[in-house]
């Protein structure tokens, strides 16, 4: 399977998502009471949960469509630009993009500390080079160290994904 394949894939199941969320709402809009108020939960309660859990499902499988996307966009960048054609560049790929946070926090530590001015997590203080102060910069590189739980998440899949690749090839 090709990054195209897997791209109309999910876009036929995003399709799908659709109509099924599209039919159980004119199922709903079909069955409403005289008066303004939804459905006949009182009459008709197998009705109401046939109509949430059908839903539900239908976002599920939207959901599903959209990671199929955007995993088949991550596919063609990876091939295409990064030229990851083996396990160990997705799993180098992973790990730099998995700690590429960290360098913004310790270059601004150390631009902190070389003015003479302190960086912690409730804010910077003397951060000032000829009278202007540099404080809001360093403290926003500063706290780019919280994006490391994003991107170490992110890093820990393309260490699974390169496993699992080593593995069946």
């Amino acid at each position: 399977m090709q990054p195209s394949e897997l791209a109309v894939l999910s876009f036929k199941v995003l399709l799908l998502s659709y109509a099924v969320i599209l039919v159980f709402y004119l199922v709903a809009l079909l069955f409403r009471l005289p008066k303004p108020g939804g459905l006949d939960v009182k009459n008709k309660p197998f009705l109401v949960k046939l109509v949430f859990a059908a839903n539900i499902v239908g976002v599920v499988i939207l959901a599903i469509g959209i990671i199929g996307l955007v995993a088949a966009f991550l596919w063609w960048l990876g091939i295409s630009l990064l030229n990851i054609h083996t396990p160990g560049k997705l799993a180098l790929v992973s790990l730099i993009f998995g700690i590429s946070p960290l360098p913004f926090v310790v270059i601004a530590s150390a631009v902190a500390k070389a003015i003479g001015g302190t960086l912690h997590e409730g804010g910077h203080q003397n951060c000032k080079i000829k009278s202007v102060d540099f404080g809001p910069l360093l403290y926003g590189m500063f706290m780019m160290g919280w994006a490391t739980f994003f991107t170490a998440g992110i890093a820990v899949l393309g260490l699974v994904a390169a496993g699992i690749w080593k593995l069946i090839s």
